[in-house]
């Protein structure tokens, strides 16, 4: 996880269990239980990558049109994510 998250999610006093291990490359079986698929960022870079490794899953995927950090600071990305997962939550009540 990015320290710039990890900030932001410490500010607002959320925990973030497992923040100290390596990412972990999804498999199809993650796919399978999930009530809402996916939720990716920035869908140029990911959309291909999820195509070809899950075409099974691909058509259920959500993209956020943010970011990196290469090309979006955490000042810009930041609340953009923020935004996304609050319109996120507000679809699950």
């Amino acid at each position: 996880m990015s320290r710039f998250a990890l900030e932001a999610l410490e500010a607002q006093a959320i925990v973030c269990d497992g923040r100290l291990r390596a990412p972990i490359p999804c498999v199809l079986t993650d796919f399978r239980d999930a009530h809402l698929v996916v939720v990716a960022l920035k869908e140029a870079e990911h959309r291909p990558l999820i195509e070809r490794r899950f075409p099974e899953v691909a058509s259920s995927v959500t993209y956020w049109h943010v970011d990196d950090i290469e090309f979006a600071p955490p000042s810009i990305a930041l609340p953009m994510i923020e935004f996304h997962v609050r319109e996120l939550i507000a679809t699950l009540d």
